[in-house]
């Protein structure tokens, strides 16, 4: 299992950065808006389920980026289906993640992508100055719990 995790992460991290793979990830990136803080949600079927609250250097270079699943995940059906065959394991994994920090990601041409310990993976892009999008893998210690779409905006100073 670790070497399934290894080849994921390997993976969730080279692929974006390539502008490889379907959808949003082909299309051109923007430069983000230096100094500027994004907020927007992480989507599980039909209900949000937590947040993303994402940080642009003030040169634009790097990113820090937060997860709040807050306490949605026991009741979230969707990630109940997905997960259906190591339900116990996923939800013991992330029992009421507050806080997963992803630290002092480089954009490179819009696109970022880095690896949180305690909560898996993520990368993404952003489309405009002012939004950006992704996907977060999450990881038990021997499990993938699903991957998931989060979206975000810049909010005002």
């Amino acid at each position: 299992m670790r070497a399934l995790r290894l080849i994921l992460t390997i993976l969730a991290l080279v692929v974006p950065l390539l502008g490889c793979g379907s959808g949003t990830e082909q299309q051109p990136a923007s430069d983000p808006q230096p100094g500027s803080v994004f907020s927007g949600t992480i989507q599980m079927g039909d209900a949000s389920v937590g947040w993303v609250t994402l940080w642009v250097s003030e040169d634009g270079a790097a990113i820090n980026l937060s997860i709040d699943l807050g306490s949605g995940l026991r009741e979230n059906q969707a990630f109940r289906q997905e997960n259906a065959g190591r339900l116990f394991e996923c939800l013991s994994a992330f029992p009421s993640l507050s806080g997963g920090r992803f630290r002092n990601l480089a954009v490179t041409n819009g696109r970022f992508s880095g690896e949180d310990t305690t909560l898996g993976t993520i990368w993404g892009r952003f489309d405009t100055p002012a939004t950006a999008s992704g996907t977060l893998l999450l990881l038990a210690p021997t499990a993938d719990c699903g991957s998931w779409p989060w979206s975000v905006h810049s909010v005002p100073n």
